[in-house]
């Protein structure tokens, strides 16, 4: 979700009603927890979904959502003197306020619109909300509150409200000053003031300072309201003459292989009220505030934190006697890093308690001595991963069961890196369906990790990927249902894929003729559905009686399986011969000739031959079923002959 920060327009409402609760009951010493600190996050809508769904909220310690089935709260609009209810379900509110006199409940959320969230909260037992000493926000912007039903120990209820701009107004929440400040809009992304310094990527949030120099003629330089903006510095940028040079209302990153100078100005050189990461960055700020977390602060709280990484920072102050880095209350994280205060010496990161009268302090870099460090210089310890040229392949592959393990090449200009020696590989979440990601980690000159991801998409059992195999192409009637066991595998490599993956399904698996497999694809790795065939041929069949006349023999065989479409005979006057043949066999040797008779009358159980036999011979015979299921010779398949009998013809 797009938003904004709490507006101010509502702030005068709040504060007046604020005034009538503390006069309805006050805070009293009690044993319980004042609760100063409530953070939510929920999830975003989408496009097209209705306002009526319930968002899932992430609570805090001490307090919970009102589980209330609905009340009504009149929101008051100091600009437009409008009085109108909201209806809260299980405890939230969501209203579009767009374009119209009277905020109204729509079916749908709809681009370009602006929406109002109110969250009624309640404290659990043991615990009040400190109307004297609080931080609010919601996704991780301030908001305001509204305290009430006070009881001995303080306010046991508020309402929190959150406005945003759906669906996608908020990345263009990004003001550049000078004289005449410029919003950012869709049409002026490219080069907002037509000068070529800064060009803005919307729809990543990227605000690209190209290069040059920006004065901002005692304006600010630039100002944000975007979550997660990412400021990215191409070339070596000079923003100078600005009272504020970068003001940042919610979590952003400055990063970027250029340059940027901060000079010559009022204020901040960087402030922000959120978290600011610094990252692969090199920054020269010379301002009375350089790099301070008390942008937008309200009672001298400070929540924001900072973050640097592996980057090469000088900040220094000019004018004034504030610390160069400092004012964050969440903390100040520095890594791959070598620090130093030119005229000090050594630096040490430390708590400093802002004032007796408050509870939260700040943290600042101060000097050994515990003085806040009005200059500090850090440097990165070597060259960022990051800004070599990392490649694979492909930007997808496909599911096989196995972790997938793309080539990589990181090249440092034209220069080709080393694995092993230059930086190492860890490959994450590369099996499964999804976003995989290869870690590229620094060694020796080259520092920090990058990570550089790849798609895991599904394997289709009809693609070519996908092999799918059983042991054999014909099985022997058994009377019962005959399951093959089905392989799959991917095709390039062999690789078996789980039977976790896929599901099989028989039929027409008992009876002669021909049986069916249906695989479908179980989960997100192995998707469609395709069918694998094999045959049940007869049972194996018996000579039931051999009788002999003057020069002639007859057998009689049983009828065949179901199914059986014909009998085949084979006959010879030599048994070895006849024990090794599968049909008719020619041999220079007359006795080693077999003989064979096919038949498919069903019906046609007994034959006589006396084409071939003479009076005093012996003769062996065997005799088989047979399938075919389109008539074709290919298709034939054969149950197993019959013991061989034996017969001296008369």
């Amino acid at each position: 979700m797009n938003v904004r920060s709490f507006p101010i327009k509502l702030a005068a409402a709040l504060l007046l009603m604020f005034v009538c609760l503390l006069a309805m009951g006050g805070i009293k010493a009690s044993a319980a927890s004042g609760i100063q600190r409530v953070s939510l996050e929920f999830d975003e809508p989408t496009d097209g979904q209705t306002v009526d769904f319930t968002p899932t909220i992430t609570e805090g310690t001490g307090f919970t959502v009102t589980s209330s089935a609905s009340e009504t709260y009149n929101y008051y609009d100091v600009d437009n003197e409008r009085t109108f209810p909201h209806t809260f379900t299980n405890g939230v509110s969501w209203y579009n306020i767009t374009d119209s006199k009277n905020e109204t409940k729509t079916s749908k959320y709809a681009v370009n619109h602006e929406y109002s969230l109110l969250v009624k909260l309640k404290a659990n037992s043991g615990y009040y909300f400190d109307d004297m000493s609080h931080y609010f926000t919601i996704n991780g912007h301030s908001v305001g509150a509204i305290f009430g039903n006070y009881n001995s120990y303080g306010a046991t209820t508020i309402i929190l409200q959150y406005t945003f701009e759906y669906f996608d107004c908020e990345q263009f929440d990004l003001w550049i000053g000078g004289e005449n400040p410029v919003r950012i809009n869709e049409k002026n992304a490219a080069d907002p003031l037509g000068n070529g310094i800064f060009s803005y990527d919307y729809k990543n949030r990227i605000l690209h300072l190209k290069g040059g120099i920006f004065s901002g003629d005692d304006n600010f330089g630039i100002k944000s309201e975007i979550t997660d903006l990412i400021i990215s510095v191409d070339e070596q940028t000079t923003l100078k003459n600005c009272h504020g040079a970068i003001l940042l209302d919610a979590r952003a990153t400055i990063t970027g292989p250029g340059k940027l100078w901060i000079y010559d100005g009022r204020g901040y050189g960087i402030g922000t009220s959120s978290s600011l990461t610094i990252a692969n960055a090199n920054l020269d700020i010379y301002m009375p505030e350089p790099i301070h977390g008390d942008y937008n602060t309200y009672d001298d709280e400070y929540y924001s934190s900072l973050t640097i990484d592996n980057s090469d920072i000088t900040a220094a102050t000019a004018e004034y006697d504030y610390a160069a880095i400092g004012y964050f209350g969440s903390g100040i994280t520095l890594k791959n890093y070598t620090m130093s205060t030119p005229a000090n010496g050594r630096v040490e990161l430390c708590s400093v308690q802002v004032s007796e009268d408050y509870y939260d302090g700040d943290y600042r870099i101060v000097k050994s001595n515990g003085d806040d460090a009005t200059k500090v210089v850090l440097k990165k310890k070597g060259k960022y991963i990051g800004y070599c040229k990392i490649t694979i392949p492909y930007a997808s592959y496909t599911y096989r069961g196995r972790g997938i393990v793309p080539t990589v090449t990181v090249k440092d200009g034209s220069t080709k890196l080393v694995k092993g020696t230059d930086y190492t590989l860890t490959y994450k979440d590369n099996i499964n369906v999804g976003t995989a990601t290869i870690v590229v980690k620094g060694k020796g000159k080259y520092v920090n990790s990058f990570n550089k991801t790849f798609k895991v998409k599904a394997l289709g059992l009809t693609s070519s990927y996908a092999k799918l195999t059983i042991p054999y192409s014909a099985y022997t009637y058994t009377g019962s249902q005959i399951k093959p066991a089905v392989k799959l595998a991917f095709s390039s490599d062999g690789t078996v894929i789980s039977t976790d993956n896929y599901t099989c399904t028989y039929t027409d698996n008992i009876k002669v003729g021909v049986a069916t497999i249906t695989i479908n694809g179980k989960g997100k790795n192995v998707t469609g559905t395709t069918t694998k065939t094999f045959v049940v041929k007869p049972a194996k069949n018996e000579i039931t009686s051999i009788t002999t006349t003057s020069g002639a023999f007859t057998i009689k065989w049983k009828k065949g399986t179901a199914g059986t479409v014909g009998y085949q005979v084979l006959y010879c006057q030599d048994k070895s011969a006849l024990s090794s043949a599968t049909g008719e066999v020619a041999n220079s040797n007359a006795k080693k000739y077999v003989h064979s008779y096919t038949s498919t009358n069903l019906n046609d159980l007994t034959e006589k031959f006396s084409k071939y036999p003479s009076s005093g011979e012996t003769w062996y015979v065997k005799v088989r079923s047979f399938y075919t299921k389109d008539g074709k010779t290919t298709s034939t398949r054969y149950g197993n002959y019959s013991d061989i009998k034996s017969i001296k013809v008369k």
